[in-house]
């Protein structure tokens, strides 16, 4: 094909079915294959006439196919995109909007209209695509959704409205909450002068699964200070399922990131005794409170070690010899290396039986402290 390309230019073939053809294969290419199609479309030999030709060729494809459905419907969007450039570098600038509005409620290209719009000015139309939009595919396409509740957050945010835009940062949180949507919650809060108020409702919602304005007693949580955002009215508030909260596993990255160290360990202690398969949350826990609780880490790091040595691995005597490590520099920092000598001594003697584990042992010992 990429040979078929590069002769494609200097054939008898006119320029406008040049393009044509180019452009038929590329929405026939689901992998990407055709780059160098792409890198052909940008050729200046391809002048307004040959483009109104293809936009002409394009609008009968688009008009001769019927309502997609959700396994169509990227197609028709992939068309819908050829269509609008196809328009642009044919002149057809007007043709453009109308196109983008009759499609955004048949392929849901609502990204591409928002786009437009806010680009010829249009902010109104704009905000209401971004509510129409949202409506439309917050049950079967969600990151659709998120892209028009984004698109709202920036368009109250360049409004200076940052009540507003933290309401949408709020509502990205109390449905999907993550360090990363509290993190972002917070810089939209701080510019909103808000951030005690919204802090506590945040905190208070990770504890009981409960988003503000849901409690049956108002004294429960704390008074929300955000106004309800331009989507308020499409899903409402919700009741989250009550097995999630609370969500102790975010309250510990949340106390960590705020450097809130007493109620790491709080935290910590109240999480369900289980084995844990890969020892993530307390990996972190270990790691924050090191200096400020060391028996907290130490007794983190002993259980992981021990749990890697249980399993008879070289590899994973290698691992353990880490978390060893790191005790050792605790206890050094702590002046204990009385203990630390002690756990030396109980190792090899409970292992003793596992050569390769006690040349790990020969090693951390006699290593230097780094």
């Amino acid at each position: 094909m990429a040979v078929v390309l590069e002769a494609l230019p200097h054939s008898s073939l006119p320029s406008a079915e040049q393009l044509i053809w180019v452009i038929d294969h590329l929405l026939e290419d689901d992998y990407s294959l055709l780059e160098a199609g792409e890198k052909l479309l940008e050729s200046p030999q391809y002048g307004e006439q040959d483009w109104q030709m293809a936009a002409r060729s394009l609008q009968v494809l688009l008009n001769s196919e019927g309502a997609p459905g959700a396994s169509r419907r990227y197609q028709r969007l992939r068309l819908v995109g050829r269509l609008q450039v196809a328009y642009a570098r044919g002149g057809w600038h007007e043709r453009i909007l109308p196109m983008l509005e009759r499609e955004a409620n048949v392929c849901w290209n609502y990204e591409q209209l928002v786009d437009a719009l806010l680009a010829a000015g249009e902010r109104e139309r704009a905000r209401q695509w971004c509510i129409q939009g949202y409506a439309k595919t917050v049950q079967e396409a969600r990151g659709i959704a998120e892209c028009m509740r984004e698109k709202l957050h920036m368009l109250a945010l360049t409004e200076g409205q940052y009540d507003l835009a933290c309401a949408y940062r709020a509502e990205r949180f109390f449905s999907q909450p993550s360090l990363a949507a509290f993190s972002e919650l917070r810089e939209a809060a701080e510019q909103a002068d808000k951030w005690g108020a919204v802090r506590a409702a945040a905190l208070a919602f990770l504890e009981t699964g409960l988003p503000p304005d849901l409690g049956d007693d108002a004294q429960v949580l704390p008074r929300w200070p955000l106004p309800p955002s331009e989507l308020a009215h499409l899903h409402g508030t919700s009741k989250p399922s009550v097995q999630r909260f609370p969500e102790l596993d975010l309250l510990i990255s949340i106390a960590i990131l705020e450097q809130r160290h007493d109620d790491v360990v709080a935290l910590y202690r109240r999480l369900p005794k289980t084995p844990s398969w890969n020892w993530d949350t307390e990996k972190r826990v270990a790691e924050a409170v090191a200096a400020s609780h060391p028996d907290i880490a130490l007794a983190i790091w002993r259980a992981i070690a021990d749990g890697l040595i249980a399993k008879v691995q070289p590899s994973a005597y290698v691992e353990a010899a880490g978390y060893l490590r790191r005790m050792r520099q605790v206890y050094q920092a702590c002046q204990r290396d009385d203990e630390w000598q002690a756990l030396m001594v109980h190792l090899r003697k409970t292992h003793k039986a596992k050569r390769r584990l006690q040349e790990v042992l020969d090693n951390l010992s006699g290593a230097k402290l780094v």
